[in-house]
Formats: structure tokens, C-alpha cells, sequence
């Protein structure tokens, strides 16, 4: 007897949980132009000197050692 399985749906290609919530409480203890969270602004931080490649969730640059705290 012969059955069929269904697919899983795909998995989620979008932020992950929390992510709003992550960029929010960073752009407050930082201001908005030192978080980058969007695609486009990611993709140049998504390799470094090795052959591994990973996209970031966000990108931060703090400007003081307080903020680093």
C-alpha cells in the first residue's frame, strides 16, 4: 500500500523572534544610525577573511565605552 507524505511547510526566511524587539532596545541605547539591521547594510558584514559566510542579525557602533558597558 502506498502512501503519501506531505512537505514541510519551508522554514522561515524572516527575522528571527524578538528581532524587532533586539533592534528597538539597541537603536534606544544607541540611536538609530549606529544599529543596521536592514538586508542591505548587512550584507557587506556577512564575511570576513575566512572562506565562512554568515549574516549578521544586526550591526552595531557604538560610540562611547559607555555604551560598550
Amino acid at each position: 500500500m502506498a502512501t503519501s507524505s506531505t512537505a514541510a511547510p519551508p522554514a522561515s526566511s524572516g527575522p528571527p523572534a524578538g528581532h524587532e524587539a533586539l533592534v528597538r532596545d539597541l537603536q534606544q541605547a544607541l540611536g538609530a544610525a549606529s544599529v543596521l539591521h536592514a538586508l542591505e547594510d548587512l550584507i557587506a558584514f556577512e564575511y570576513d577573511a575566512t572562506i565562512e559566510r554568515a549574516l549578521p542579525e544586526v550591526a552595531v557602533f557604538p560610540a562611547t565605552t559607555e555604551q560598550v558597558a
